[in-house]
């Protein structure tokens, strides 16, 4: 016992103690910026575990070295045996007691950071903005079924692999819209590579028969064209259920991604263990695919039908439930003969089934922030259930795109723009990101900008009528001519210029060049457009006004007020008091007309809908000037022209639009025009 403490005091005398502290302390902190930098710079992982295996092992040798050497002012020399220096040894001491309250520090945020930041709109960005060779897109998969109609199981197993991709935080991936176009097996990968911003693609090729299944794919590098991984699963359709998650382990093996304890648990659970259920399932994710193409009633439904049949199957199938919630609400919002109210209420019930199965699935988050969205109007809601499910999924960029539109509509354009072009990152050629994008920036004056997003929107479908239309309306709010709106139209190609609201436009390109007799006709012939027939009425009533029919624009315009009476709900909707109160100052029913005006603004304030906001502000000012309040609409055109509002209305429109005139020549609206002389866009 006297030779064990003696031995004790050996130690401490030589100082091996304090040796063995700061070398932990040291070689914690080493082995902390090995584990997190060096996956930055993606070497291979042997040099990492290389790394800190060095680190380990000298921590013996740092014993041995302070046992038998004494670093003194002489450098290090065999140890004396002396007991001086207790000063300078308290100093290190201290020392020592920094780096391990530092290591500690460090060891804290570095956890903090790998636990929680994956799981946060940061991380999302950071994963989003640069994951180098660790990136991958899902190719369209073949389908080798004899039977047709099993089409559905290859686009099924598609969505479902890139779903648990999607999931992993070391990946970046794109989304399914933006490959849709390419083939199952392309021969030039490395283009594909280049257009998509991807090292990696997943091919595969789906067969099914009876119970039987066959899913072969191949994970390919697209500047190599070499094969990075490959494999087959012969599957009965009892045990298919974890072939996606098996997927995504072995992807994420072969790129070297690092997976997080809580990715590697999610990965292990099965969504359904009922085979009728699972092929439900992707039997309602191939028809909803073919409804947001179409948008057409029977596709929806059979997305429905095939979900209901899923949950029916398994009542605890939570990813079925959330789908089919968000399947209702797609109703509500593209379905105009569809019974919102009942339709809302089922989508409320089915993602409500959902969470409560499982209250941290992103797809029963987005079907809530859609229900919001579309069912409710409410923004606010919307917003908070989009982020809960990037949180939980941050490269869902069906989600992402959602989340950036709901940013935009409670008037946060900053943020709206960093969602945005996250988005068009995850969906680089996803038509409706890249005209959200232009969107945002033509509010913000930024014409020029916006069109060339549009443009690459064009590069994709070239006949996407949408992105036309909304070419010619910025061409409209960035020069305030007809002529130049009129031009954007005619260049379009003329599949385009022949759908039905693109001759609306047309019309209404004629009529803001004061071509009214040629508007009038394509407002007369307008059937199956995207505006509604209150619309419609009032810019006929406009055009027969300007004309000088002056009777027949009165009856027109009755017309319109009869319409939007017709509906008991009117008082409720923004848009149709604002056309009611237009009705009216033509009718000559002054004070119900700036009634209507101010209802409509309290109805739909900027607060609550940015774009909405701002028409109804833009109404009431067209309607105060036809008052000759010149006093009361030119603030309002001020207020708007002055600050982000650019898809609305501009000074430029201001100038030339025929609804001021009546207040064109009063001394506030000079002023006005002269404010802004020098503005042009």
């Amino acid at each position: 016992m006297r030779a064990f403490d003696s031995f004790l005091l050996e130690l401490k005398r030589r100082h091996v103690y304090r040796v063995a502290v700061a070398y932990a302390a040291i070689g914690w902190l080493l082995t902390q910026v090995i584990t997190q930098v060096l996956p930055v710079f993606e070497l291979p992982l042997w040099v990492q575990r290389l790394a800190v295996l060095i680190v380990l092992a000298g921590f013996p040798v740092a014993l041995l070295v302070a046992w038998s050497y004494e670093l003194g002012p002489a450098g290090l020399r065999r140890d004396a045996r002396d007991g001086a220096g207790h000063g300078r040894f308290r100093r290190i001491d201290f020392a020592i007691l920094g780096l391990v309250v530092l290591s500690i520090a460090l060891t804290a945020v570095l956890w903090r950071a790998q636990t929680f930041l994956p799981q946060g709109p940061k991380a999302a960005a950071a994963a989003i903005s640069g994951a180098g060779t660790k990136s991958i897109a899902v190719l369209p998969f073949e389908n080798l079924s004899p039977d047709r109609d099993n089409a559905y199981f290859a686009d099924g197993m598609q969505e479902q692999i890139l779903t648990q991709l999607t999931r992993l935080s070391g990946l970046k991936t794109i989304s399914r819209t933006s490959t849709e176009k390419y083939a199952s097996h392309p021969e030039d990968v490395k283009t594909i590579g280049q257009q998509l911003g991807v090292s990696n693609v997943l091919e595969g090729s789906v067969q099914k028969s009876g119970n039987q299944a066959r899913i072969s794919l191949q994970l390919i590098d697209t500047d190599t064209d070499a094969q990075v991984w490959a494999d087959t699963y012969d599957r009965s359709l009892d045990n298919v259920f974890s072939v996606e998650s098996d997927v995504a382990a072995k992807v994420a093996d072969a790129l070297q991604v690092t997976l997080l304890p809580q990715e590697k648990r999610q990965l292990a659970k099965a969504p359904t263990h009922n085979a009728y259920a699972y092929q439900a399932l992707l039997r309602g994710e191939a028809a909803q695919q073919r409804a947001d193409v179409s948008w057409k009633q029977p596709d929806i439904d059979a997305a429905v039908s095939a979900y209901q049949e899923a949950v029916a199957a398994d009542p605890q199938f939570a990813l079925a439930w959330a789908r089919l919630g968000y399947a209702y609400a797609w109703t509500v919002n593209f379905v105009p003969s569809a019974d919102a109210r009942t339709m809302a209420a089922k989508s409320k019930a089915a993602f409500g089934e959902a969470l409560a199965l499982n209250p941290h699935l992103p797809e029963a988050h987005v079907a809530a922030g859609f229900y919001h969205e579309w069912a409710e109007n409410d923004d606010l809601a919307a917003q908070a259930e989009f982020k809960q499910a990037l949180a939980l999924n941050p490269r869902d960029a069906n989600a992402q795109l959602a989340l950036a539109d709901t940013e935009y509509h409670l008037g946060r354009l900053d943020d709206a723009n960093a969602a945005y072009e996250r988005a068009v990152s995850l969906d680089p050629r996803n038509v409706l990101a890249l005209q959200g994008l232009a969107w945002l920036e033509g509010e913000r004056h930024q014409y020029a900008a916006a069109d060339r997003n549009l443009l690459k929107a064009l590069d994709v479908n070239y006949h996407a009528g949408l992105t036309w239309g909304m070419r010619d309306y910025q061409a409209w709010l960035s020069t305030g001519s007809g002529a130049a709106q009129l031009a954007m139209i005619m260049a379009a190609p003329p599949d385009v210029r022949a759908i039905p609201t693109h001759l609306v436009d047309h019309a209404m390109a004629l009529y803001r060049s004061h071509d009214y007799a040629a508007a009038l006709p394509l407002f007369v012939a307008s059937r199956g457009s995207a505006y509604s027939e209150q619309q419609l009425c009032a810019w006929q009533a406009d055009t027969q006004w300007q004309l000088g029919q002056r009777d027949q624009a009165a009856a027109k315009y009755q017309h319109c007020v009869d319409l939007i009476l017709a509906d008991t709900d009117h008082e409720s909707h923004a848009y149709e008091s604002a056309r009611l109160g237009w009705a009216y100052v033509r009718l000559g029913r002054k004070q119900e007309a700036e009634r209507e005006g101010r209802r409509a603004v309290a109805i739909l304030p900027i607060s609550k809908n940015w774009e909405g906001g701002a028409d109804m502000l833009m109404a009431l000012a067209k309607i105060e000037a036809q008052l000759g309040h010149a006093d009361k609409a030119v603030p309002i055109l001020d207020a708007l022209v002055s600050t982000d509002h650019g898809g609305t209305v501009t000074i430029a429109t201001v100038r030339t639009d025929v609804d001021y005139d009546p207040i064109r020549d009063t001394p506030g609206f000079k002023q006005l025009l002269q404010r802004y002389a020098s503005v042009h866009y």
